[in-house]
């Protein structure tokens, strides 16, 4: 359980995965610690299956005197060993070698420079970092529209001839408007494209430049606890699978992908940032690649309003936390005791919201997120934006009323949400008992277990992303889901969310 989370883990992630699936009643405290520990122990001695220890040696020999009573270096880090099975090693060697092979398909950088409608020379000293006025080239605009170290980055994973190529990009530098553009110049060389995302919500993005587009478990034909049950879609020779937000697709789901366009003599090219967090599940495979292969680096992001946010945002995301000064000095750090954050947090939304601006209201647990939830509930229906009643009890017993959104995790993929292959969140976060004037006759009928499905058509069906949700409830995860409206004449948006989105 632990390696299907985690790429690499600690001996406490152990006890803790042994503790979900051990008894936790009729057995004596102490004695089940006790078994816990030898379990745990066990499975670091590799008696269940091999483990490896990823720990280096000490460079030099430590001194008894700076030993602690196990033997490890006072300068180790307690706890912090990490291990991964034999066999997850095997899978990242595999499928490094495989991405690295030579001989799939490709256009030639003649060929792709002309298609950009760019200089190749100004192209390549993009790409090798010789251009001479770093701005200027990125600011210049190709004949296909693209921004010169977008064409770079294009030209590479066009023409390099590897089974994988990857372009490493930080939040809005246009990775996915790349994509679309390398999309476009396959397909009208021929070329079959399709699109692949971690999840549903990045694939209705991409699908708007590449139509063809799937979420990883559909294009692998993933079914509940059996991966790939329905087999994956098929794939001729000479098609290029685009990976949108590859950093947050889980190792197992990439490596499958690459064996898969080995076979098929296809060609992958991974569009992600390295330097964000990674996938929920076993993760860091793109980043295992880039380092490994090499990348395409798309350098500056351009979604910001402000020029000094631009590097602002680039330093923040090498780690310098000196940038939050500059990030204070521009008022984009507010301080202040709970309660008085707690309102001007629930302020703030409500004025984005009603202004029309899609906003993300984060909160640090659970219970601070049930109340801004009610804070801003209670304002939009004092601004008669959000309806008083009649309400219906969701879970955690939060009421919902029209003009409330709910965010939810589950996606039923048979309720369609505005556009073909978009989908609407599962039913487990409505009750059974939901009034008879939430259920107009296009919706479906309830399930067998007496939840209700979402609207097949829905005005709150965007991205979730930039959508929020009012009321969600403690078995959906806020913030990682699709969400659905309940009917009313006015659409309204309340939300908060326990975590933010990676």
């Amino acid at each position: 359980m632990a390696q299907q989370d985690k790429s690499t883990w600690i001996r406490a992630d152990v006890i803790k995965y042994l503790g979900r699936v051990l008894p936790r009643t009729g057995r004596d405290p102490a004695a089940a610690a006790a078994l816990l520990e030898n379990l745990a122990d066990r499975v670091l001695r590799s008696e269940f299956e091999p483990v490896v220890c990823l720990e280096a040696p000490e460079a030099v020999e430590v001194p008894r005197s700076l030993l602690r009573a196990d033997g490890r270096s006072i300068y180790q880090r307690h706890g912090g060993t990490r291990y991964a099975t034999r066999a997850q090693l095997a899978m990242e060697e595999r499928m490094v070698a495989q991405a690295g092979a030579s001989g799939a398909p490709r256009i030639t950088r003649a060929q792709a420079a002309r298609v950009v409608g760019a200089d190749p020379a100004r192209l390549e000293d993009a790409l090798t970092g010789r251009a001479q006025d770093t701005r200027a080239a990125q600011d210049t605009r190709t004949g296909s529209g693209l921004r010169e170290d977008q064409a770079a980055a294009a030209l590479a994973a066009l023409t390099d001839g590897r089974l994988v190529s990857v372009i490493n990009a930080p939040t809005g530098s246009g990775k996915t408007r790349v994509l679309a553009e390398i999309a476009r110049i396959w397909a009208a060389r021929g070329g079959e494209v399709i699109g692949i995302t971690p999840s549903q919500s990045a694939r209705n993005t991409l699908a708007t430049g590449v139509p063809g587009s799937f979420n990883a478990a559909q294009f692998l034909g993933h079914l509940p606890g059996r991966r790939g049950a329905r087999g994956p879609v098929r794939i001729g020779p000479g098609t290029l699978l685009v990976i949108d937000e590859a950093s947050m697709l889980s190792g197992p789901d990439l490596a499958d992908l690459i064996a898969y366009a080995q076979a098929c003599d296809a060609k992958i090219i991974l569009a992600g940032d390295v330097s964000q967090l990674q996938a929920v599940e076993n993760g860091g495979g793109m980043s295992l690649l880039a380092q490994t292969l090499g990348y395409a680096l798309l350098a500056e992001p351009v979604r910001f309003r402000q020029t000094w946010e631009q590097q602002a945002s680039l330093r923040l995301r090498d780690g310098d936390t000196t940038v939050l000064a500059e990030y204070d000095q521009h008022a984009r750090i507010i301080g202040g005791d709970p309660e008085q954050m707690m309102d001007a947090a629930a302020a703030a939304y409500i004025a984005l919201a009603t202004a029309g601006t899609d906003t993300l209201l984060m909160a640090a647990d659970h219970a601070l997120r049930r109340e801004l939830n009610r804070r801003i509930r209670d304002d939009l229906i004092t601004l008669g934006l959000v309806q008083p009643g009649p309400a219906a009890t969701i879970a955690d017993g939060t009421q919902a009323s029209p003009g409330d959104l709910i965010i939810c995790t589950r996606n039923d993929h048979y309720v369609e949400a505005g556009e073909p292959g978009r989908a609407l969140a599962g039913a487990p976060c409505v009750a059974p008992n939901w009034p008879a004037w939430t259920r107009p006759a296009s919706w479906p009928r309830p399930s067998p277990d007496g939840t209700w499905p979402a609207p097949a058509t829905s005005p709150a069906s965007s991205t979730p992303g930039s959508a929020t949700a009012s009321a969600p409830s403690s078995r959906c995860r806020p913030g990682r889901g699709r969400r659905r409206s309940l009917p009313s004449p006015t659409r309204t948006a309340a939300l908060t969310s326990p975590r933010s989105r990676r």
